[in-house]
């Protein structure tokens, strides 16, 4: 027969446990499967636990792993930065190369304007000494008239 009891002003049924016979035969068949049931549970926790302490070792091995990539890591961005300054550097030194080569043509340039001028100069200071020594004549040439 079922009870029934007050909940919320309503009637629900309420089940009721039906005993199991108590007898020495089942209780030692239950405690014998229970043992069993635990003896595979703490082997299945024994499994579980040396898996967890192969993953841990395997996650500590990564972190090692990590540590070294990340420094590894740091290396290779300090070296891409020097060649970055490298690769700076020699643009300059290509930029002043060309410029020194451009002031070398320059100076080349300017050098055989300087023969070139330094040759008129003697040129005409020939012809300065000409034109002293033609006066020169013409006031000797004068002085004679002068003289007669």
């Amino acid at each position: 027969m079922m009870k029934y009891e007050i909940t919320s002003h309503n009637f629900i049924p309420k089940k009721q446990k039906i005993a199991k016979p108590l007898d020495v035969k089942s209780l030692d068949q239950e405690n014998i499967l229970l043992k069993e049931e635990r003896n595979r549970l703490i082997e299945t926790l024994e499994d579980i636990q040396q898996q967890i302490s192969v993953i841990e070792e395997e996650l500590n091995n990564k972190e090692k792993e990590l540590i070294l990539s990340k420094d590894t890591i740091l290396s290779l961005e300090d070296n891409l930065s020097k060649y970055e300054m490298l690769k700076d550097d020699l643009n300059k030194v290509d930029s002043l190369k060309f410029e020194i080569n451009s002031l070398s043509s320059q100076i080349n340039r300017l050098n055989k304007e300087n023969l070139t001028l330094n040759k008129e100069n003697l040129t005409l200071n020939e012809e300065i000494e000409s034109y002293k020594q033609h006066v020169q004549t013409l006031y000797l040439i004068l002085l004679v008239l002068a003289v007669f």
